[in-house]
């Protein structure tokens, strides 16, 4: 799953980006973040690029989480 802000995904949409890493396997959320939207049951671990999400999906959601640059969230993404 990315989640990300409804804008960022339409500039995504338009460059042809989303439909790429859809077919990668990769599902979007838009507008929500980790610590609020129902996936408590669906993970037991997450990576991050934010220190908020990390600590937060740490602390709401008890999950495993790593942090770490963009790249290396996708590097963690795609293998």
């Amino acid at each position: 799953w990315i989640t990300t802000a409804r804008p960022t995904k339409k500039l995504a949409d338009a460059a042809g980006y989303s439909e790429i890493i859809e077919n990668a396997g990769a599902k979007f959320a838009a507008d929500t973040c980790c610590v609020v939207a129902p996936i408590k049951q669906r993970f037991k671990g997450i990576m991050v690029d934010s220190a908020k999400a990390c600590y937060y999906g740490r602390a709401k959601n008890k999950f495993k989480v790593k942090i770490g640059t963009m790249e290396e969230c996708i590097e963690e993404a795609v293998k």
